[in-house]
């Protein structure tokens, strides 16, 4: 099987949602928003490698 990659682009500020925090880091289920994006993908089959795009 080739290796598959996924690209996660997270360098949002979460303006549209109004909250004083980038919504990637709002707290689900006590863990960031991020963390449950990473996870979903690190358990898939078929994505080998997961890169994620953060604003500095």
């Amino acid at each position: 099987m080739p290796d598959n990659f996924a690209l996660l682009p997270a360098a949002g500020v979460g303006a549209r949602m109004g909250v004083n925090l980038p919504k990637q880091y709002l707290d689900i289920a006590g863990r960031p928003m991020l963390w449950h994006t990473l996870r979903a993908f690190e358990r898939h089959p078929a994505i080998s490698r997961v890169y994620v795009a953060i604003a500095p």
